[in-house]
């Protein structure tokens, strides 16, 4: 049977707040092509049932990597999740993501839920190493100017494990 366990490292997490929108906006421009506003994030922060975390590897406070989650009712969601690239391959997504599953389970949550862009192998294998299962493929989900349409895979995660 596959280990699901995040390994704990030096990593700076914390609770996200409406106030780190223009931040994550910033950071979510470094990571994709078809980036969410400041506007976008303050909103979806604001929003209830939805919570970030922020994380990074320096000792003060620079944060290097987010997560978005959504729960409702017995469900979660990853919203998006993004790493500048100068810092990833240093377990902050995995961090995230372990923390974020916590957090939703907490909430009331049983499974967690998210997209990721077909194309994406890294972000997949992550996924896959935190023992997400594909549940489903979204032809054409992500349209954009600047590429084709890209599917989407569905991953899932139950939160009993």
């Amino acid at each position: 049977m596959q280990d699901c366990r995040v390994q704990v490292m030096a990593i700076e997490i914390r609770v996200a707040a409406s106030a780190d929108a223009e931040l994550f906006a910033g950071i979510h421009a470094g990571c994709f092509d078809d980036h969410w506003s400041a506007a976008s994030f303050r909103s979806l922060l604001d929003s209830p049932g939805v919570f970030g975390l922020a994380a990074g590897r320096d000792v003060r406070g620079q944060v290097e990597s987010f997560i978005l989650v959504r729960v409702a009712a017995d469900e979660a969601e990853i919203l998006t999740l993004a790493t500048l690239p100068d810092a990833r391959r240093h377990g902050l997504a995995s961090r995230l993501v372990g923390t974020a599953m916590e957090q939703a389970k907490t909430r009331g949550a049983l499974r967690l839920f998210l997209e990721v862009a077909e194309a994406n192998q890294p972000g997949r294998r992550l996924y896959e190493k935190l023992c997400f299962e594909r549940a489903a493929l979204r032809p054409d989900y992500y349209k954009s100017a600047t590429n084709a349409a890209i599917a989407a895979v569905v991953m899932r995660r139950e939160l009993s494990d």
